[in-house]
């Protein structure tokens, strides 16, 4: 079964057992077996549910440059570029300062090719940015044109 079946059955099946309960409730004085065995059915039912609701996928992370290689290039940009780090699935942009770098390969979740756009002299943070966020900046990613 599915999770979405094993968690439809386990409603299913809770609900059913907080009905024969209501019903036991109803029933003569005295007759407690019928609500005891009814509550034993709820909890099973309960602890069924909660084995079958998955976990949650855990959040993305937000991507985090490590290193830039080369740190250098001319301000006319072309400059091959290797970006390192963690957390580049998916990136959707990529920029050396305010301005976006030139063609780009996402090689892994560690790793960006890249190009560095021409830009005027000086130095630069270059950052990822994912669904999941922008890369902070740090010397670690610092890109000079010259």
């Amino acid at each position: 079964m599915t999770a979405i079946a094993d968690l439809t059955a386990a409603v299913a099946a809770n609900t059913a057992a907080v009905a024969a309960a209501v019903a036991a409730l109803e029933s003569p004085p005295g007759d407690d077996s019928a609500v005891e065995a009814q509550v034993t059915q709820i909890a099973a039912n309960t602890a069924a549910l909660a084995a079958a609701t998955p976990a949650p996928a855990p959040a993305p992370a937000v991507p985090v440059v490590t290193g830039i290689s080369p740190s250098t290039g001319p301000v006319a940009g072309g400059t091959g570029v290797t970006i390192t780090g963690s957390g580049f699935t998916g990136a959707t942009a990529i920029a050396f300062g305010t301005v976006p770098a030139g063609a780009s390969t996402i090689v892994s979740d560690t790793t960006i090719q890249t190009t560095s756009p021409a830009s005027a002299a000086g130095t630069v943070d270059v950052t990822v940015t994912t669904p999941a966020g922008t890369s902070a900046t740090s010397t670690a990613d610092q890109f000079t044109s010259s």
